[in-house]
């Protein structure tokens, strides 16, 4: 699956094949980049998306500083959740951040994560904060009982909203967005640029 955006600078693309990096986005500006996410639960996915598709912010906090006002301990070029399941860090290998959702706590015996996501310096800054910023949030998440969940252990607990609403709120926000979208002006291309930034990390 591959989805393009009208002016042809960004496209989303859908490998289920390749369980590392399963989302991969990519998008021109100053710099061509990419960023790329295996199995990523999507209501997060979603946040990025609507991200895309609206306009831009005028000022943008960082990604450590909206991950820090949600209660992360924040160290230097990285960041822990407060359960220690989910790491966001930059390695050595990479311009960029990587991010590790762990099934057992870091400090514990963390394994293989459950799944894992990089977000290159050069991809817009509104776009990290708008994925952290769904990355944190607390809220949980609307599954069917009998769902398959990567954590056995999570809490589950039978929901107030129906079916129906869930349908009908997801419909609602989907033409908010398109409202929006169709009402902000449209961005002036930029200039060609000879540099490439095309990273492929994450392991599932």
């Amino acid at each position: 699956m591959r989805l393009v955006n009208p002016d042809g600078r960004t496209r989303l693309e859908y490998h289920p094949a390749d369980p590392g990096t399963q989302w991969r986005l990519y998008g021109e500006g100053k710099s061509r980049w990419l960023a790329s996410f295996s199995e990523v639960p999507a209501e997060i996915l979603a946040r990025l998306t609507d991200a895309l598709v609206l306009p831009a912010p005028a000022t943008t906090p960082s990604l450590l500083d909206v991950l820090g006002s949600r209660g992360w301990h924040i160290g230097t070029g990285f960041a822990r959740s407060p359960d220690n399941r989910c790491l966001i860090d930059r390695p050595s290998y990479l311009a960029g951040w990587r991010i590790d959702v762990l099934r057992h706590p870091l400090l514990d015996r963390p394994g293989a994560p459950v799944w894992t996501g990089t977000i290159p310096d050069a991809a817009p800054p509104h776009l990290a904060a708008a994925f952290v910023t769904a990355l944190a949030d607390p809220a949980p998440l609307l599954r069917g009982m009998y769902d398959r969940t990567h954590l056995p252990e999570s809490r589950r607990q039978r929901s107030p909203v129906t079916s129906e609403q869930f349908v009908t709120a997801h419909t609602d926000r989907l033409r908010a967005l398109r409202a929006a979208a169709r009402s902000s002006p449209p961005e002036s291309a930029p200039k060609e640029s000879t540099t490439a930034q095309h990273r492929h990390f994450g392991r599932h």
